[in-house]
């Protein structure tokens, strides 16, 4: 399973409509995290459209993770969903 904690939470996210709204939006996101630790093949799941599920996507595609490892340590890939926030 891959673990949750980002080595890199450097984003930014710069949508007039968004900016706006000034709330808090959700996403659900599927992806795979390859032995890397980059995100791949991310799908929305569940999302808001207007262009804002895009926004999303483009803002996890640029965190790393901890790539998923087998029992004797060598670095997977896998599957994972993410719930994504984002509060502006």
């Amino acid at each position: 399973m891959a673990q949750r904690n980002l080595d890199d939470r450097s984003y930014e996210v710069h949508d007039g409509v968004i900016a706006s709204a000034r709330s808090l939006y959700f996403w659900l996101l599927r992806m795979m995290i390859d032995e890397s630790g980059v995100p791949r093949d991310l799908q929305v799941v569940r999302g808001l459209g207007l262009g804002l599920d895009q926004k999303a996507i483009e803002a996890v595609q640029q965190w790393r993770f901890k790539p998923g490892t087998t029992r004797c340590g060598q670095p997977v890939p896998v599957t994972a969903n993410m719930e994504i926030n984002f509060r502006l």
